[in-house]
């Protein structure tokens, strides 16, 4: 519980330059993606832009966690690499199934 406790100007200051931190962040990737395409590079770039605009912990917080959004993107459902994924799925499933 030490790390609760009441709102202060400063709290509240330190939350709204994060949330602009990340909305700038955003809007860079959503740019480029228009700019680049919805691919991957198209994303990468755009987390590349984000990552050189933005300066200090800030940057390294947002292309991290914009490059771990991409990655699992990479997986999901009509992802480019969702074929492979199914298809290793069901390649486990048969041998366990054999077996």
């Amino acid at each position: 519980m030490n790390n609760v406790g009441t709102p202060s100007v400063s709290g509240m200051k330190s939350a709204l330059e994060g949330a602009g931190v990340g909305l700038v962040g955003g809007a860079l990737v959503g740019l480029s993606t228009k700019l680049f395409g919805s691919g991957i590079l198209g994303s990468v770039a755009g987390i590349v832009l984000a990552g050189s605009v933005l300066k200090g912990e800030s940057s390294k917080i947002v292309t991290t966690v914009l490059g771990e959004r991409l990655g699992e993107g990479l997986f999901t459902s009509g992802g480019p690499l969702s074929g492979l994924l199914s298809s290793a799925s069901s390649t486990v499933s048969s041998v366990f199934q054999a077996v």
